[in-house]
């Protein structure tokens, strides 16, 4: 279903906020969960006499759905930080690719979120002229992509993630009807009466008997977006060329170790095995490797495979179940994340408009993962906390460099959404270059904040 404004909202959107907030987010940490999530936690600096602040609306990641305190961020950089959330999975994302559900309700849900924003933030103080929306960086991609936002922001910053990192949905339909089997409705082949069918069922049904559970599918999902015609109306690499998509400002980027994120997030439903080893065997191996690239490279299946295991293969150490694992994280994180950023960097940079981009590298190993001590720099998702400030927000759990080093990207985060240029405004000691196709620079952020260029450039090659 199309997601919808209430009606309270619409009357008075300043108290209808706060009491949305009062009877739905009381407090950060929550296990209250309901399908009815589109609300919106707005943090307004205390004590500014400016009226026209700059706005950052944060797209959660499309792996989870989580909170995030947005004081820190809001008061260090005197910007209004908004946090949402959105509906996920089936719930979000099924589609008959036809009338009865086209899909996209989890980003229809974000677009409401931004046009809310866009019409009532100067009642918070902000300025609808200056809004950025940042996080998840396929959603934010998508958005910068889509027709159907023009005008509604300026600026887009997207961590790990791209249009590209994902695969469109395969076979949507398909996986509408084995959701319609799970639940035992009658006749899964009438999209109507699936539809009727799947909308008298609990949220917590639907969830529960998602048929894509435990298998590759959850992370590169057949609840995914879609073709829909409207919002999404071509492939992304299509897109790029179609739309406004290189008169937005950009900054984007990745974490040093993202293949990591098999172990912390996915590891107990589809690789078991990398929480029990660590390590994998040569036919594990080999068998993830090509069961990953099947959907994508079908008609020269067996070349790419073969490819892929010379070029993630330790050729002098190929006894180690170890470094087989490790291997095969370097590909998932090349294939998913590092390579579709820069060849979406590098198509910004070339297609005819007047945004500006900038490009990093999130590599520090903050002092308080939960990683084990093999995984090596930043996994996914490492970043955020800096980026909300909180070695800010608890001093006594991370050292004054950890401070620091958050001090320098909630700096540089708020500089753009102020500007469109992380450097122009508050000072940093770095200054970060623009991304071009020549020089390929971008800032690595970790302690010693420094400029390089050329990010994995042997490994994007081979994705290109």
């Amino acid at each position: 279903m199309i997601p919808q404004l209430v009606s309270s909202m619409q009357r008075n959107s300043e108290l209808s906020v706060h009491s949305h907030i009062t009877r739905y987010y009381p407090h950060l940490l929550h296990t209250d969960f309901d399908e009815d999530c589109l609300t919106l936690n707005i943090y307004v600096p205390a004590d500014v006499a400016d009226r026209s602040l700059a706005v950052m609306l944060w797209i959660p990641p499309g792996h989870t759905s989580m909170t995030y305190d947005g004081n820190v961020l809001s008061a260090t950089q005197t910007v209004i930080v908004i946090t949402t959330n959105y509906r996920l999975g089936a719930l979000g994302f099924l589609s008959t690719m036809d009338r009865y559900a086209l899909g996209n309700y989890g980003l229809l849900d974000q677009q409401l979120a931004i046009r809310w924003v866009k019409d009532n933030i100067a009642n918070f103080g902000g300025d609808p002229s200056k809004i950025t929306i940042f996080g998840g960086g396929v959603s934010v991609g998508f958005h910068m992509l889509s027709p159907t936002n023009k005008g509604l922001f300026q600026r887009g910053i997207s961590e790990s993630g791209v249009p590209t990192s994902s695969q469109l949905a395969g076979k949507p339909a398909t996986w509408a009807r084995k959701l319609g089997k799970n639940l035992n409705c009658s006749d899964v082949s009438d999209h109507g009466r699936l539809l009727t069918c799947l909308r008298s069922s609990s949220w917590q049904d639907i969830v529960n008997n998602n048929p894509a559970q435990n298998t590759l599918t959850t992370l590169e999902g057949q609840f995914a977006p879609v073709v829909d015609g409207e919002f999404i109306t071509d492939t992304p690499e299509n897109m790029i060329y179609k739309s406004n998509f290189s008169n937005y400002d950009y900054l984007l980027g990745f974490n040093s170790h993202e293949g990591a994120m098999l172990y912390n997030l996915f590891g107990q439903t589809l690789y078991p095995e990398i929480l029990n080893s660590p390590g994998l065997s040569s036919t594990q191996f080999n068998q993830l490797l090509e069961d990953d690239i099947q959907g994508s490279y079908d008609d020269e299946l067996d070349l790419v495979a073969d490819a892929c295991i010379y070029k993630y293969t330790d050729w002098q150490n190929t006894f180690s179940e170890f470094d087989r694992l490790t291997n095969f994280m370097n590909f998932k994180e090349d294939k998913l994340l590092i390579a579709p950023t820069i060849d979406t960097a590098r198509k910004h940079e070339r297609a005819p408009g007047t945004g500006r981009l900038y490009l990093y590298q999130f590599s520090y190993r903050s002092s308080v993962t939960t990683s084990p001590p093999w995984i090596e720099g930043a996994i996914h998702g490492d970043e955020i906390s800096y980026v909300f400030g909180v070695p800010k927000l608890t001093p006594s759990t991370y050292s004054s460099a950890e401070q620091a080093l958050s001090d320098d990207m909630m700096t540089y985060w708020g500089n753009f959404a102020k500007n469109g240029n992380p450097n122009f405004g508050d000072a940093t000691d770095v200054t970060w270059p623009e991304f071009t196709n020549e020089e390929e620079l971008y800032i690595d952020l970790g302690i010693d904040v420094t400029v390089k260029d050329h990010v994995r450039a042997n490994d994007v090659a081979f994705w290109q």
